[in-house]
């Protein structure tokens, strides 16, 4: 600036600000980077490792992370990401961070309880030994903020975050890594959703397999019994045929009893199913000796299992007391445990036992049958399940 006299008698220097619009700027592009990386994850740690990720390329940000997720009991954290700190199997690192899985009611290091972000001191001794790149400066400062999952629950997990050595925590950068937080969570969320898309897809594809099955198998059972009706009802039309009267065989007319119970007994299955699957199933509760029941109930095989060969056993200790059930579905447990027992025991024998067991009973049926290979065992109650390739003596039965 010069004087009147032409004379230089100073300098006018004028200067802008941008460090907040550079701030402002890379954290806003940090912020899309890790929206972008988090919504194709299909897990929770895979949402958290794509998140620091991203935060590994811009250390001026946050020089070093930890992320931290509940198990699925909700009860245990465990470390699934971390980067830039050292190998965490060197001693000389903080017994905090080689804490791997921190039970419930253990003391989490971090604070990793707080329900808000919270800023925390970095003891000095151990500033030295955590990362600070890109700034020569020892880290003073880290940040321990929850992931939020739905409102009223109990957060996904917890970061633990270094604050950088040449920036003030302030509102800005608190409002950067908790808007990080909130990408992990969607991400989270996202996941979560997909998971149980993809599962009722995967049941609903195997419920269709089920039935189709299931519809295959009922409508074979529904023909054999009517096939066999059917053979001597039209060989005894044939025989009225310009006939006045006609002789009906009691074979005939037994066949024909036997196979219409064999496709009323399908039936009232058929029927029994859809009043549980509607919770139309009334319970007649009633106080029975269970023993004196279950003895009769399995006494009705004892016949039909000497023909066959086979050894039978019933023990039915006496109860101490009057046991309170539905008669009826009492009978059916017995009868489709023996009944299946016996279809699928070709030598051997055959035992049922009830037991008192103090506060309740067991009942007990066992043979020396083909049994159920151990693949099969876990879909027991899965409906319309039927193990295939089993040698028996029929396969009556709708898998229900």
């Amino acid at each position: 600036m010069r004087g009147e006299s032409g004379v230089v008698e100073g300098i006018f220097s004028a200067v802008t600000e941008t460090t907040y619009r550079v701030l402002a700027e890379r954290r806003e592009r940090l912020s899309r980077e890790i929206s972008e990386a988090t919504v194709i994850a299909r897990s929770a740690e895979e949402a958290c490792n794509a998140a620091l990720r991203c935060l590994d390329h811009l250390p001026e940000e946050a020089p070093f992370s930890l992320a931290y997720l509940y198990d699925a009991d909700d009860t245990t954290l465990r470390r699934v990401v971390r980067e830039h700190v050292a190998d965490l199997s060197d001693p000389a690192v903080d017994p905090q961070f080689a804490l791997d899985v921190i039970a419930e009611g253990a003391t989490p290091p971090w604070e990793l309880d707080q329900s808000e972000p919270s800023k925390i001191d970095i003891d000095a001794s151990l500033a030295q030994r955590l990362p600070h790149a890109p700034w020569p400066e020892p880290l003073v400062e880290a940040v321990v903020l929850p992931i939020p999952s739905l409102p009223g629950s109990r957060p996904y997990g917890h970061l633990v975050l270094g604050v950088s050595a040449r920036r003030r925590f302030d509102a800005a950068y608190q409002s950067l890594y908790v808007r990080i937080a909130g990408h992990i969570s969607t991400a989270i969320r996202n996941a979560r959703a997909y998971e149980a898309e993809r599962r009722s897809a995967e049941q609903l594809a195997a419920l269709d397999e089920a039935k189709t099955v299931f519809f295959s198998n009922a409508s074979h059972e529904f023909r054999t019994p009517l096939t066999l009706m059917l053979s001597p009802v039209q060989a005894m039309v044939e025989r009225a045929a310009g006939a006045s009267t006609v002789e009906v065989s009691s074979a005939e007319l037994a066949l024909v009893e036997r196979n219409g119970q064999r496709l009323l007994r399908l039936v009232n299955s058929l029927l029994d199913f859809s009043r549980i699957e509607a919770g139309r199933a009334a319970i007649a509760w009633q106080p029975a000796d269970l023993a004196a029941l279950t003895r009769d109930l399995a006494s009705a095989f004892r016949s039909t299992m000497e023909l066959a060969g086979l050894a039978y056993t019933v023990e039915a200790e006496t109860l101490p007391h009057p046991v309170w059930i539905d008669a009826e579905m009492w009978e059916k447990i017995v009868l489709n445990l023996v009944s299946n027992a016996f279809k699928y025991t070709l030598a051997g024998g055959v035992s049922v036992k009830l037991s008192d067991l103090g506060d309740c009973a067991e009942l007990a049926v066992s043979d020396t049958g083909v049994g159920i290979p151990t693949s099969d065992l876990p879909l027991i109650f899965d409906r319309f399940h039927r193990v295939e390739g089993q040698s028996g003596r029929t396969f009556e039965g709708t898998g229900i």
